[in-house]
């Protein structure tokens, strides 16, 4: 009774060490220790900088950067509150579906699978408080439970992930009237982009669309006026064709003419020679002309066949000894069929046969009477 007690505690302590030692495994293989210092574009949420002056409102992007794949994120900005007012977080960026917090100065991001955008996250407006002089930092902080990715290899199905961050600043400036020189517009060519006119200020660095400063230019990509891009058009010589743009003349590489088989103009015929010509298939260049042979036969004249031989309608021929051997006839075809002498011959052999078969049957008859007298 002993030995099967301690059998079975052995047994139940067996089992919880490789449980154990399993659980501590797989915590090493698959939750190892992240090491900033060895990843060159590591994982980060970026705020930027803007400045202004007492009164004014400005903007910060938060971005994130070099995103791994995954399942959530949730991120707070710190900041002196005696000098800046939060006013208003916009959420609409790059992940669809990201919730404000304007009292908490907190923004978050929740999916139902690994996601690897990258791009805005939230645009973050402030006051600036008419006390406020001199820089304010803007810090980017999040609990590390906050941003994870989904792991089916993990106890919980989540895994934490590292993110590196680099916090914004707003300068204030003081109150001044603006200094705007205007930034005149520019035509786009083929490869450079152009720009529609505007005006900025030489003290605070805003962009404004009028000269009184009333129209703000948040969204410094507005102005720009893209590349039109190069309008080709095909140009050749006897050997060689290239592309050449008609508004600035950029050439593109020169390459060989790839001919083409001889496209027929006019069709040759037995008295006289036909025309065509070969052209290059890649830019249509004319290369050369073809004259194309006469052909054997005159054209469109028909084909006179010899009429066939015909056989009389009947006639007999003998053999050397005499004897109708054969009989040709005419079918409506017009074709002769040959009737050989093999038909007389057959009725001969038939009548043969039966004469001697009645001369046994009758012989049988004769000898069985005979033998009943």
């Amino acid at each position: 009774m002993f030995k099967k007690t301690c059998k079975k505690f052995l047994s139940i302590l067996l089992c919880v060490a490789v449980l154990a030692t399993c659980t501590v495994l797989q915590a090493l293989a698959f939750s190892p220790t992240y090491d900033p210092s060895a990843d060159t574009n590591p994982p980060t949420f970026a705020l930027s900088k803007a400045q202004g002056a007492p009164g004014d409102t400005v903007k910060l992007e938060l971005s994130l950067l070099n995103n791994p794949g995954i399942g959530g994120w949730k991120v707070k900005l710190n900041y002196d509150e005696s000098a800046l007012e939060l006013i208003n977080i916009d959420a609409n960026g790059a992940f669809s579906g990201a919730f404000p917090n304007v009292e908490k100065a907190v923004v978050g991001w929740p999916s139902a699978v690994n996601d690897n955008t990258n791009g805005t996250m939230a645009i973050f407006e402030f006051k600036i408080k008419d006390s406020a002089k001199g820089d304010y930092n803007i810090e980017v902080v999040y609990d590390s439970k906050d941003v994870y990715s989904y792991s089916p290899v993990d106890i919980d199905g989540t895994r934490e992930v590292y993110f590196e961050t680099v916090n914004g600043t707003i300068t204030v400036i003081e109150k001044h009237t603006h200094s705007l020189k205007l930034v005149e517009e520019k035509a786009p060519d083929c490869v450079s982009d152009g720009n529609k006119a505007y005006y900025v200020c030489e003290i605070c660095g805003k962009w404004f669309e009028d000269e009184n400063a009333e129209t703000e230019i948040s969204d410094q990509s507005s102005v720009v006026v893209p590349a039109k891009g190069h309008s080709y058009v095909w140009k050749y010589d006897e050997k060689v064709h290239w592309q050449e743009c008609e508004v600035c003349g950029d050439k593109t590489k020169t390459e060989d003419h790839v001919k083409s088989e001889t496209i027929v103009d006019t069709t040759p015929t037995a008295d006289k020679e036909g025309k065509g010509h070969i052209d290059c298939t890649v830019c249509g260049a004319h290369l050369s002309d073809v004259v194309i042979p006469k052909t054997e036969e005159p054209s469109g004249e028909p084909t006179t066949k010899p009429e066939p031989e015909t056989n009389p309608s009947s006639s007999s021929s003998s053999t050397p000894g005499g004897n109708s051997s054969s009989l040709v006839t005419n079918n409506p075809d017009g074709k002769g069929v040959v009737e050989t002498g093999a038909s007389e011959a057959v009725f001969i052999i038939f009548a043969v046969v039966v004469l001697a078969a009645a001369g046994v049957i009758t012989a049988v008859t004769v000898k069985k009477k005979r033998a009943n007298r």
